[in-house]
């Protein structure tokens, strides 16, 4: 049985910065409450205290979480939770989402397993919060066509 490995990586809103989470810490799960630390480029350390409504959903002004898939492209980089993607070949470009118990392609089908990303050639091309203009230009070209 193989065990998945649980990351995370979060989106500073304040700073416009990607980081890799060190430790998220459920303080007070009865009430919601989940701290996340994360290192910046220069080794300092930052927590936040994230809220959430029904511990589900974590809410934080400047923070926001994204879950490693436990997939990687066909370049070995990890696939999280709001990358964008592309098969060339088969003209899929889409987020990745966790929608109905399974990780996805927005509008471009879903992911199974890491054999089938190597059959398909799934590549990362960026991100919905560093390069969000790769799903837009999609957009405008097949209403353009």
């Amino acid at each position: 049985m193989m065990s998945r490995i649980m990351k995370f990586r979060c989106w500073d809103k304040k700073d416009k910065q990607m980081y890799k989470v060190g430790t998220i810490d459920f303080n007070h799960p009865e009430k919601g409450t989940v701290t996340v630390c994360y290192y910046t480029e220069t080794g300092s350390a930052v927590s936040y205290a994230a809220k959430g409504e029904d511990n589900s959903n974590l809410t934080q002004p400047n923070l926001i979480l994204m879950q490693f898939t436990g997939l990687k492209d066909y370049k070995g980089r990890e696939i999280y939770e709001g990358d964008i993607v592309e098969i060339k070949h088969l003209k899929i470009k889409g987020e990745i989402i966790w929608e109905f118990l399974s990780w996805q392609i927005k509008d471009g089908g879903m992911l199974s397993n890491f054999q089938d990303m190597e059959q398909w050639k799934l590549e990362i091309i960026g991100n919905i919060y560093e390069s969000p203009d790769l799903l837009k230009l999609k957009g405008k070209e097949n209403k353009e066509k």
